[in-house]
């Protein structure tokens, strides 16, 4: 079975069965993703596709339906840490099929990463080292990979205290800022929100109690996630 493109349209087109053509949308992840699921019950396999002859499941099939599915239900961000944190499980992992791993693969994973260094040269702090962990777990986890890694195998990190900056940094970097970014500095310090958070700002007039509220609804974001949140209004 392939995916294929039909120009008429741009639209993508699943091929499968000789001639039964499958309309999948325009998005080239939506696509790839429903390629992958296609293939699933196709074979009668839960999980991914696997070869002939071999009921086992690549990692590396594993990682390619994980990555097209998280492309379509993630935001853009979310997708390259966890693209990131599997190109490096798959460095230090030379094993093929997810039925293979154990915990000594968590454990050389944590080695590599303690061993690895930034583009700057310098080693990873602690908590990217637990993020890059945690990353890996969760794709295990979908595949139902699960409790090969103990509570002691976890890398441990401490949480750093955040610095406020100072009254002088805020005057110069005001005093920088052109209109528009001055603005949106003023919205994010006197609503306390968050940069996510505010892309979803709305503002409800009202002659009694003007105010401004953020949903965190929309493309990419999962139902359990979807919120609302008011901010006071800001003078």
């Amino acid at each position: 079975m392939d995916a294929s493109r039909q120009f008429l349209e741009e639209r993508f087109y699943l091929r499968y069965n000789r001639n039964q053509w499958e309309p999948v949308g325009k998005d080239l992840d939506a696509a790839m993703a429903a390629k992958g699921r296609r293939e699933i019950s196709l074979e009668g396999i839960t999980g991914v596709s696997v070869t002939d002859g071999d009921s086992r499941r690549t990692i590396d099939a594993a990682i390619a339906q994980y990555l097209a599915d998280t492309a379509v239900q993630k935001e853009p961000r979310t997708l390259a840490a966890y693209r990131i944190a599997l190109t490096q499980f798959r460095e230090s992992c030379a094993k093929t099929y997810l039925e293979e791993l154990e915990r000594r693969d968590l454990l050389n994973f944590v080695a590599f990463l303690r061993k690895s260094r930034k583009k700057n040269g310098e080693l990873f702090g602690d908590r990217t080292v637990y993020n890059r962990f945690e990353n890996i777990v969760t794709f295990l986890k979908e595949y139902g990979v699960k409790r090969i890694a103990l509570h002691k195998d976890w890398p441990q990190y401490e949480e750093e205290d955040a610095i406020p900056y100072t009254q002088d940094e805020l005057s110069r970097l005001f005093a920088a800022a052109d209109g528009e970014q001055f603005v949106s500095c003023q919205f994010l310090l006197k609503t306390g929100g968050r940069d996510t958070g505010i892309v979803f700002a709305t503002w409800r007039i009202s002659t009694l109690n003007p105010s401004c509220s953020a949903s965190r609804e929309g493309p990419g974001i999962q139902t359990e996630e979807s919120r609302s949140a008011a901010y006071p209004a800001t003078r």
